[in-house]
């Protein structure tokens, strides 16, 4: 498995596609530099719109993806402030599992917060050319939390976000591979290369091929040539 990242967002924006507080200078979000981008006066009942996070610049090489990490250093500056949406955006679209933890307050302090992780796909099948394009990312939406003793108003601040992604390479069984037996390619999980009766002859016969328990291709039992 490779991991690559944590990477940092190249494009930032307030999408109002959710909720009635807008975010306050969106690109604060984008670097590690202890400038924060801040929501103001998110009043009682308020959601925030988006904090759009696109252009994360991964190039993986890799065939398939097998999970995806978000961090989001976050902090509440005035009142109780909860995640209200946390999801991917694939091919710029807001999608999969809400990873929002509503059970717990943003701190009064920055903190990090990690979402999903190295096996973990957020209910979707994203690819390679998913992952790798400019409108990938992420969006968080937060919530005011009212109530008796809170104040009438709530800000809410994120320093930046950042993704980091685990992937992987391997076919899977009976794809073709690049080994070859006695000269002559020898293709996926059965052979499909060889004509049948040399198949059968290899496997049953010969003992010069033993099926691999994990992978289920046969392979050489003896080295490759």
């Amino acid at each position: 498995m490779t991991t690559t990242g944590p990477n940092l967002p190249g494009t930032a924006a307030d999408d109002s596609a959710v909720g009635s507080a807008a975010w306050f200078s969106p690109n604060d979000g984008k670097t590690d530099n202890g400038i924060e981008t801040a929501n103001l006066d998110i009043f009682s009942g308020q959601t925030t719109h988006y904090l759009k996070m696109t252009n994360f610049g991964f190039a993986i090489a890799d065939t398939q993806i097998d999970g995806i990490q978000v961090l989001v250093q976050r902090r509440s500056l005035i009142g109780v402030v909860k995640d209200s949406v946390v999801k991917l955006v694939v091919g710029g679209s807001v999608v999969g599992s809400n990873k929002a933890d509503s059970g717990t307050n943003w701190p009064g302090s920055v903190t990090d917060k990690t979402y999903g992780g190295p096996a973990d796909l957020w209910g979707l099948t994203p690819s390679v050319a998913d992952v790798n394009g400019a409108t990938f990312g992420m969006v968080v939406s937060a919530v005011w939390v009212s109530g008796s003793g809170k104040t009438s108003r709530a800000v809410g601040a994120i320093d930046y976000i950042s993704i980091t992604v685990t992937s992987s390479s391997g076919g899977a069984a009976g794809q073709p591979t690049t080994k070859r037996f006695g000269g002559v390619p020898f293709m996926g999980a059965h052979g499909s290369g060889l004509q049948a009766p040399v198949r059968q002859w290899i496997r049953r016969a010969s003992g010069l091929m033993t099926p691999q328990t994990t992978t289920r291709i046969w392979r050489p039992a003896n080295g490759v040539n």
